[in-house]
């Protein structure tokens, strides 16, 4: 079996490179130079699989058929599986997160903190983030902090033992 991403190294390529090491499978990576080729590939039948964010559109217009997530459970796709469910302890999420220079002030930090929990929490931004398979999620400067330190030694582990070479 074949997948395709949208480049060596980005989260794709690291999401099977993960589910590859847990799962035990054998399947051979096809690097695109970015989604868009990699999707127009899959639905032409020239690879079999393939891990891009950005082919959620074609979802809804019946051109590919979702077979799992790498997160939790989508809203907007609520049949759909996480990898997790059945292979335990697999969780590969992409997220954003907003960020000040080092030394903003203690109390400029809070009140952007603030100000993006109120606009993610309005319905309509939720609304327009489900449309695109996405959840808008807040919490505190320290949470994002400890995510960022807990998803960078992830990523390190995943490149370091599948020993991706990045383009």
């Amino acid at each position: 079996m074949t997948y395709a991403t949208g480049g060596a190294g980005g989260p794709g390529h690291l999401a099977f490179e993960m589910l590859r090491s847990m799962a035990k499978i054998d399947i051979v990576h096809v690097p695109y130079k970015g989604g868009a080729p990699a999707i127009v590939d899959t639905i032409g039948g020239r690879v079999d699989v393939l891990v891009d964010g950005s082919a959620f559109g074609q979802l809804k217009g019946g051109k590919l058929k979702a077979l799992a997530v790498t997160g939790p459970r989508l809203p907007a796709l609520p049949d759909v599986p996480g990898i997790g469910e059945s292979v335990p302890g697999f969780n590969f999420t992409n997220w954003w997160g907003f960020l000040a220079p080092a030394g903003t002030p203690p109390e400029a930090v809070a009140r952007l903190n603030d100000e993006f929990t109120q606009i993610a929490a309005l319905p309509e931004i939720r609304e327009r983030l489900s449309t695109l398979g996405l959840a808008a999620q807040s919490g505190t400067p320290q949470q994002l902090g400890d995510l960022i330190r807990t998803e960078t030694e992830k990523v390190a582990r995943i490149v370091r033992e599948a020993g991706v070479k990045f383009e």
